[in-house]
């Protein structure tokens, strides 16, 4: 009896670890991780990309969290904010950029914040570090 028991515990618990493993791994916005934050019901990934100073659009919103700061955020013009917009937050190690602060590129595409010159549309607007 005692053999049984045991594999029927070593079972829950295989059973309890898949399932852990499962509620950590699902798609849902709330366990999303990177830089980013939360507008309108979307979560926006951060680009390590600058946006060029004459495609910047008009204001969307000022103030919206970001981490533990708070930022301003603006339009890409010729860009709808569903595809990106544009956050004025510092920027980090291998952007490119030589200011402390730039408008860095927010995407809801993990992807398209991750590489947003593979976009045509966005092609345009992106300063490509290669090129400076």
């Amino acid at each position: 009896m005692t053999c049984q028991r045991w594999r029927l515990q070593v079972v829950v618990i295989l059973i309890a670890a898949l399932a852990a493993v499962s509620a950590c791994t699902r798609d849902d916005s709330v366990n999303r991780s990177g830089a980013g934050l939360n507008y309108r019901g979307a979560f926006y990934n951060l680009s390590s990309l600058e946006v060029a100073p004459p495609a910047l659009g008009h204001i969307l919103d000022r103030q919206v969290p970001f981490q533990d700061t708070r930022i301003d955020l603006r339009r890409i013009r010729g860009v709808p904010p569903s595809l990106a917009v544009v956050g004025f937050t510092r920027t980090y190690p291998g952007t490119g950029s030589p200011e402390p602060m730039a408008w860095l590129l927010l995407s809801p595409s993990p992807a398209l914040a991750a590489d947003p010159l593979s976009d045509p549309t966005l092609q345009t607007v992106v300063l490509d570090p290669r090129r400076r």
